[in-house]
């Protein structure tokens, strides 16, 4: 049986488009290497360590105020599969309940790591504790040679928060792509393969993954040379007119669309550049940002409120990011008797500024095109590929943060201007949230 290995980004078709964009080009950008925590020692040389605790898998992204009429409803648009694997309020069942909690306790079994302990049960001191957050789960298919082939994009994040006063001390955003043969009749059993096991010879689980993140880039040292480490998150986010229609013919709404585009930036904006990360939350009427958690059936007995969302308190980032999505485009671009071919844009703005938006360090304009080669009777959902497109471009942006392209920036946004303001961010705002880790 032969196995399709993960993938990002796909390949597109490369096509000089004349007509109404210009050309589309890949990207080879040098990026900052990975660091790991190391042990701390004390003046007698002793080793620091401190104990945290495991509460659980959780989902973020809901919103009681949004246009989702429950949380059940919500759960059931956004995260299809995952919501019975890590067992959200009301759909899970006792042998998946069992499942993830043999999960969860094997493989904290051997867990080591330089800096803490991980605890599974929550002492009346109220320490740290940390979560595994699910943010996003999206599935398509795809013709390739002939063969239907399921495509995955998962997203979510380590949260690390303050359990007395529910604050978030740290945030570690993640990404997990993978594609596999599709069957449509064993299309859960296959999702319960990704999230536990993986596809193909040699891979791990989305679940799995966390603990690898969790033991090699998770740290609790906050401080670097004697200086605290600045963060960088994602404030606000505007959906454009231009934006709508593709939106409203797809049936999402602007809310749950804003909250998907801050954490695919983020998640890849930590996995780029290995910055110090703070969570993207909707601000509340006193302009306080909170993250809501929905607690999965893992979380202990006592920790969060069973059957409900849960709220964690946002510090302000020190370098904000304003995303506005400027809309959407869809454009055929040749086509035969046999076949034609379409592309596919989105197009963003990517602002950084300080803490109180009276400094704009860095503002410009940026698009991404994806063409597609089909057949002339074929039809497709645009949305997936435009929607597809803004993810590619986050990827991209995140990507040239750190020692710009100078063909990308060209092609993608205003050319030298471009490369030499992201080096200026770079060098004077972002090098400063470089996360703490040792190198």
């Amino acid at each position: 049986m032969k196995f399709l290995k993960p993938y990002f980004p796909l390949i597109f078709l490369p096509l000089l488009l004349q007509l109404f964009f210009t050309s589309c080009t890949t990207t080879q950008t040098t990026q900052k290497q990975p660091r790991r925590p190391q042990a701390r020692l004390d003046l007698g040389g002793n080793q620091i360590k401190e104990t945290i605790h495991f509460a659980g898998f959780v989902a973020t992204g809901y919103d009681s105020s949004g246009t989702y009429d429950s949380l059940s409803d919500w759960v059931d648009s956004n995260l299809k599969y995952g919501q019975h694997i890590i067992n959200l309020p009301g759909k899970g069942s006792k042998s998946s309940a069992q499942r993830l909690q043999n999960f969860t306790r094997s493989s904290f079994a051997d867990f080591l790591h330089p800096e803490f302990d991980v605890s599974l049960e929550l002492s009346n001191s109220k320490p740290k504790a940390f979560v595994f957050a699910i943010d996003e789960e999206r599935l398509s298919t795809e013709s390739i040679d002939g063969d239907q082939v399921l495509l995955a994009d998962l997203t979510g994040q380590i949260i690390v928060f303050d359990w007395k006063d529910r604050l978030v001390l740290a945030s570690y955003p993640l990404v997990f792509s993978a594609k596999d043969f599709y069957d449509p009749k064993q299309i859960e059993q296959k999702m319960t393969q990704l999230y536990y096991e993986g596809w193909g010879e040699n891979s791990i689980g989305f679940l799995e993954y966390f603990f690898k993140y969790l033991e090699e880039k998770v740290s609790l040292t906050f401080y670097h040379d004697a200086l605290a480490i600045n963060k960088v998150g994602v404030e606000n986010i505007s959906i454009e007119a231009k934006a709508l229609p593709a939106l409203k013919a797809a049936n999402i709404s602007t809310e749950n669309h804003k909250q998907k585009l801050a954490q695919r930036f983020l998640a890849y904006l930590a996995k780029n550049q290995n910055l110090a990360i703070v969570p993207y939350g909707k601000a509340d009427s006193n302009g306080n940002r909170n993250l809501t958690i929905v607690p999965g059936g893992s979380a202990m007995a006592g920790m969060f409120a069973d059957n409900s969302a849960n709220s964690l308190t946002i510090p302000k980032p020190d370098f904000p990011i304003d995303l506005f999505l400027q809309g959407f485009k869809e454009v055929e671009v040749d086509r035969s008797k046999i076949d034609k071919v379409v592309a596919y844009a989105s197009f963003l703005k990517f602002r950084v500024s300080n803490s109180d938006k009276s400094t704009i360090y860095f503002e410009d304009d940026f698009k991404k095109i994806l063409t597609r080669h089909m057949p002339v009777s074929f039809t497709t959902s645009p949305w997936r590929w435009l929607d597809y497109s803004s993810l590619i471009l986050c990827d991209e942006i995140t990507k040239n943060l750190y020692q710009p392209d100078s063909k990308w920036c060209n092609s993608q946004s205003n050319g030298s201007k471009t490369k030499r303001n992201l080096q200026s961010l770079y060098k004077n705002q972002l090098s400063t949230c470089l996360s703490p880790l040792p190198q």
